[in-house]
């Protein structure tokens, strides 16, 4: 394997794109050219998801990991010592286990198991308590709720984060889907358009949309963590509403 050094980058008008000069360690260059604007027609990015990247390229997230990183640095970072943690929506419960050996007394797996084809049998975790239910159908408290990757896959978010703080004593751990948009903007995506394997993506909001709604459900936040389309929170129950219920 040859580890190539970039030499340079610039844009080329004569071909439309975006022309790298990379080197090797033995002295061999190479020279080639991407064709951007080309690429964004067959991608057919919407202008504003590309002013937001630019924005953000220009401004970067200062002091956060990715997400995969942060979901679990998170988890490690919370005092779990004798509390009871829900992972909702957990599959093999990882996560679950993952506070186990943070210390935590419970940890239980929620999952409606829809995703049983991928070998769910085999994957329990010892320790972990696997329960099959709907998170809408849990009504015991809760020290600390994980939510990774669920949210957008939801029909109605709002609900689900109004019941979630109505059972959270003190944290949860968010990790879930957004779109580049400046503005809280929310995007509805078509059947298998998100995931050609799966039907239930349902929505994916700008990281203002998804901010204002969990204040809007009562909750306070922090950023710990984000990359490519994925951004983690910590949040905590927040004692007064400050915006609309649902009904």
């Amino acid at each position: 394997k040859r580890e190539w050094n970039l030499v340079s980058k610039s844009y080329d008008y004569r071909f439309g794109g975006l022309s790298v000069v990379v080197t090797s360690p033995t002295g061999e260059m190479a020279c080639f050219v991407l064709p951007i604007p080309e690429l964004i027609r067959q991608a057919i990015i919407p202008a504003h998801e590309i002013r937001a990247l630019i924005k953000e390229a220009e401004e970067p997230v200062s002091n956060l990991p990715d997400h995969e990183t942060a979901r679990r640095q998170t988890i490690l970072d919370t005092p779990l010592a004798g509390k009871t943690v829900l992972d909702v929506g957990g599959y093999d419960g990882v996560m679950a286990k993952l506070a186990l050996d943070n210390g935590a007394s419970r940890a239980i797996c929620l999952d409606t198991e829809q995703y049983h084809h991928y070998g769910w049998e085999d994957k329990r975790l010892e320790g972990v308590e696997y329960i099959t239910g709907d998170a809408f159908e849990w009504s015991e408290p809760v020290d600390v709720v994980i939510l990774y990757n669920i949210l957008y896959h939801v029909k109605n978010p709002w609900l689900l984060l109004d019941h979630i703080r109505g059972i959270t004593r003190e944290q949860m751990l968010l990790c879930t889907l957004f779109r580049y948009h400046d503005g809280p903007w929310v995007y509805l995506y078509e059947p298998r358009e998100c995931n050609s394997t799966d039907e239930s993506v349902f929505w994916g909001p700008s990281i203002p949309a998804l901010e204002r709604l969990l204040t809007q459900t009562g909750w306070r936040f922090e950023k710990m963590g984000q990359s490519f389309d994925r951004v983690v929170y910590r949040c905590w129950p927040d004692g007064e509403v400050q915006g609309r219920q649902s009904k």
